[in-house]
Order: C-alpha cells, then structure tokens, then sequence
C-alpha cells in the first residue's frame, strides 16, 4: 500500500504553476476621510481632504487627495526613486520633501486581532505605535504588494510599506493623536491594469522648487 504522503507528493507536483505564486495588487482604491474629537471642529473649518485615491502598479504609487479646499496628487516613480507633488491645475511639479526623522525610531506595525470581517473582507488588524500617536491598520493578504519592489527606495512613503504589515494595503485605517482622530476607510476597490504612462510627469510640465500652494 503506498503511502499518504507520496500520493501528495505526486499532487504538488503536478499542480500548476499558478497555485503557488502570489498575486500581488495592482489597480485603484478609493478612501473616505473622516475627523473626529477635539480639533476636528476647527480643522474642518479649512476645508481638509475628505477623499483619497490610491494607484499602484508594481513599485509605482500614486496618491489623490480631494474634495478640500486645497488638492493634492502625489506620484512616486520606482524608476527615479522619488516622490514628486503635482499641480495638474498649473501644469508644474515639484520633488516632495519629507520630514526626516533623525532619532533612528522607526515603527513597527504589529497584529492585534487576528481575524475581523470589514465590510465583507476578512481582514486582521495592526497598530503601530508612534511617538505622538496610534495607528490601527485594517489589512487582508487578498490586497498586497510585493516589498522587495521598494528595497533601498527611501523616498516611498505609503501605509502599505510600514513595516510589520508584509506589504498588505490598509483597507482602514485609524489614526489616533491626543485630540483628533483620522479614520480612512475604502469606499471601492477595482484590481485593473494601469498603463505605466499613468505613472510619469505628463509632457509639458515645468518642475518647481516647492508646492507654491503650501
């Protein structure tokens, strides 16, 4: 009598290629933006964003904030390794300049419940914690992108690169600070090819020093 294991043996290796890859996202995600507790009242009161999209195509991202008194679009290009602000209003764009922390802390997400259901998703849940806040990250393997597309590209600023997280988009997320708290939740979520093109500076444009706006 042969052996369960070999009969599995035989199964693995005859399964297809495709059931051991990972399928990694790429498409659009659009958020709602909502405040709430202390400073939400005055905050509101400039007009602050209260939807956000988010492109990604391999190690390409692009970043929406809208319906504000003041948009803003982000593009971080994996090829120059930046971030670049754009004004497609002006036609101009600008290198974005993070804040650079020097103190060497660099947050770590880690789970804390191990399975929740967000909107028909099964998901798990990750804070991470901050010096001056916390951050709770709703996330599912089904929504990912593979890390190793950013090594050494410091410029990438995106939840879905906060270490812990293994690369899975937040579907929410809930930022808590002493007085205001910021909860991003996605609203629709389309997989779909994105034309590279989508992800470079449109012909044209006159690159700045700075946002002017800010």
């Amino acid at each position: 009598m042969k052996s369960k294991g070999w009969w599995m043996l035989l199964f693995y290796c005859t399964m297809p290629f495709f059931a051991f890859t990972q399928n990694y996202f790429e498409g659009s995600i659009t958020y709602s933006i909502a405040l709430s507790g202390d400073d939400a009242t005055v905050i509101m009161e400039n007009n602050p964003p209260k939807k956000m999209d988010m492109h990604i195509k391999n190690d390409n991202f692009i970043i929406q904030l809208y319906e504000s008194r003041v948009p803003r679009t982000f593009l971080f290009i994996g090829d120059s390794s930046h971030t670049f602000g754009i004004d497609a209003g002006s036609k101009i764009y600008y290198l974005r300049d993070y804040y650079r922390d020097t103190s060497g802390f660099i947050p770590k997400a880690v789970l804390v419940k191990d399975s929740a259901e967000f909107k028909g998703i099964r998901c798990q849940i990750y804070k991470a914690k901050f010096p001056d806040m916390v951050v709770e990250y709703y996330v599912s393997a089904e929504y990912r992108i593979d890390t190793s597309w950013y090594t050494g590209k410091e410029e990438a600023k995106a939840d879905f690169l906060t270490p812990g997280l293994g690369g899975m988009i937040p579907l929410k997320k809930v930022i808590r600070e002493k007085t205001l708290t910021t909860t991003l939740e996605y609203t629709k979520i389309e997989a779909r090819h994105l034309p590279i093109e989508n992800f470079r500076i449109p012909e044209g444009y006159q690159r700045k020093k700075r946002d002017h706006r800010m």
